[in-house]
């Protein structure tokens, strides 16, 4: 405990100044971790008296600041902090001019106080400075307004002196980007570097960890339309990870994930996307949510258990107590080998992850805007493991997929398929009436009996039930599929996709498809989407095989090339 105490005096750092967003502009995040297995926390959204209070609360609780994050949300200004564990003195101040802050950090130093932190914004048409102190006797020395020239002299001077830069900040003034500097003394290897792509700063993070180098401060900026990256490295074996631009939920379950792998949070970062906030923060489904009708829903999860099959099916989600966090490895590490499960043309995409009314799905949907059936294709080489007659979603095939010289990698999970309307019509009374109860077991019977799909003498509707050439190849169970492979024909089969829940005739003819992946740490199939959105319909590219270059595609695709096409 004391050594990650003593890490946490020297690593604390923080990000940067955030960037303003303005209404209804997504948020990003990024974080810097480091070992660690005490205490530790962080809060966003706040504002400045409520940080206070939470930093009153928390000081009282053996919490210390670490770094502090600040930023405009719909007009408003808004904080961030990172707290962890300690005993020492701890103070932050905002809101003071150059001159004030300069005055109050010599005061500090001489009260065995060390800036650790600092940050600077406009406040109207002033700049303004803030800073975090923590108990220290080193030496410590901050600079504000360099050029990048400037801190480049300035750090290989100090650096000779014995000291080492622990957080780096970025600034416009007067139309020229500026630099501002945090020494404190140290021995050790430092570097700093600026101006990065994304693909570069994490391709140099990679390179200075194999060299016994620790990130302990980063920060981002735009400049000349591109965000760019900058970092400070110091030297160290330590564990370190570093995640960016990730959404707020995403960044909540890698925090729990990393948490329970004894790393702490050092630093936050907080920055607006061209994704509308509206696309971001849906892969996780809400414990209560309202539909598009006025209608409030309650959910304890959504695990999804085929009937007759041994397989149960997850919501990419870890629930601790009532927290909800992502299941960071159900939607990372997504392999591109899938093709689009149809080759009709007419057909065109529907609610993805999330329905049109607000609902979630965790699946997709494609249909034809005539209700017409389709053939329902293998969307990638694979072997049949089930077919059968699901009591919710009717007939039902599932694919195992090899991929990357994993077994069973993947699978994909057709439904609602159709195998014959006066067998489809046997199966739902047989199996899936006895399942039901209530106003569902009502309503569904009152739509077998519309549709012809009677008990005792069935002659289902072709517009809802198909034809009786209509039929599923027995033949393919078990047995290995090419990609395009016809399975089926798409249909309305089930409670689940007959479209007469709570009331209607359909004919609602499509098909749900359901993509799972395979965490290998626990043998699991997860629920993820292949446009990598996970969120609303229209938050998805407008036609069926346009290339997903949206910026709300913020997690890995798993369309073969990047883009769903045709077998």
């Amino acid at each position: 405990m004391k050594t990650l105490f003593l890490f946490s005096l020297i690593l604390c750092a923080t990000l940067a100044v955030a960037d303003d967003i303005a209404p209804n502009q997504g948020t990003l995040y990024s974080g810097i971790w480091v070992s660690g297995t005490d205490a530790n926390y962080y809060e966003v959204g706040l504002t400045l008296q409520e940080l206070k209070d939470h930093a009153t609360t928390r000081h009282g609780q053996g919490l210390r600041v670490v770094d502090i994050e600040t930023y405009v949300r719909d007009g408003a200004r808004r904080w961030a902090a990172v707290w962890r564990s300690g005993t020492d003195a701890n103070y932050f101040s905002v809101g003071l001019s150059a001159n004030d802050f300069k005055n109050l950090a010599t005061q500090r130093h001489g009260q065995g106080l060390r800036i650790i932190d600092i940050e600077t914004y406009m406040d109207g048409n002033q700049r303004v400075w803030a800073g975090v102190w923590r108990s220290g006797n080193d030496a410590n020395y901050y600079t504000t307004d360099l050029s990048l020239d400037e801190l480049k002299t300035l750090a290989e001077t100090r650096h000779k002196q014995g000291l080492r830069i622990i957080d780096l900040e970025t600034y416009e003034a007067g139309g020229q980007r500026m630099w501002a500097a945090v020494w404190r003394s140290g021995n050790d290897a430092n570097y700093f570097s600026v101006g990065l792509n994304a693909t570069d700063f994490h391709n140099l993070l990679q390179q200075r960890h194999q060299q016994s180098l620790r990130i302990i401060s980063m920060t981002s900026y735009v400049e000349g339309g591109t965000r760019k990256w900058a970092g400070v490295w110091r030297g160290g074996t330590y564990a370190n990870w570093v995640t960016t631009g990730v959404d707020f939920e995403y960044f909540l379950g890698l925090a729990h994930q990393r948490h329970a792998e004894h790393l702490s949070l050092i630093g936050l970062d907080i920055y607006p996307t061209s994704c509308d906030d509206g696309c971001l923060n849906q892969a996780v489904m809400p414990k209560q949510y309202t539909l598009s009708d006025g209608t409030v829903q309650t959910n304890s999860g959504y695990d999804y258990g085929i009937t007759g099959h041994n397989v149960v099916y997850h919501w990419p989600v870890d629930m601790v107590g009532d927290q909800r966090y992502l299941h960071i490895p159900a939607v990372t590490g997504i392999s591109e080998f899938l093709s689009l499960p149809f080759k009709d043309t007419a057909v065109k995409r529907r609610g993805i992850w999330r329905y049109s009314n607000k609902g979630w799905h965790h699946a997709g949907d494609y249909s034809r805007d005539d209700a017409g059936s389709f053939d329902v294709v293998a969307s990638a080489p694979g072997r049949v493991v089930f077919i059968g007659w699901d009591s919710w979603s009717g007939n039902t095939i599932v694919v195992s997929h090899d991929v990357g010289g994993v077994p069973d990698a993947y699978r994909t999970i057709y439904m609602h398929l159709r195998n014959g309307a006066v067998n489809d019509c046997k199966q739902a009374w047989a199996v899936t009436v006895p399942s039901l109860s209530g106003d569902t077991l009502t309503q569904y019977k009152a739509f077998l009996n519309a549709t012809g799909c009677t008990k005792n003498n069935p002659n289902p509707a072709a517009p809802q039930w198909g034809t009786s050439s209509q039929t599923i190849d027995m033949s393919l169970l078990n047995h290995q599929v090419a990609a395009g492979k016809k399975l089926a024909s798409s249909g309305s089969t089930g409670p689940g996709g007959c479209g007469c829940i709570p009331t209607g005739t359909g004919p609602n003819t499509h098909l749900h498809i359901f993509w799972a992946h395979k965490d290998p740490a626990n043998n699991q199939f997860y629920f993820f989407d292949p446009y990598g959105i996970y969120a609303m319909p229209d938050c998805y590219p407008a036609n069926v095989t346009d290339k997903i270059t949206t910026s709300c595609a913020r997690y890995p695709l798993g369309w073969k090339g990047g883009q769903p096409q045709y077998p």
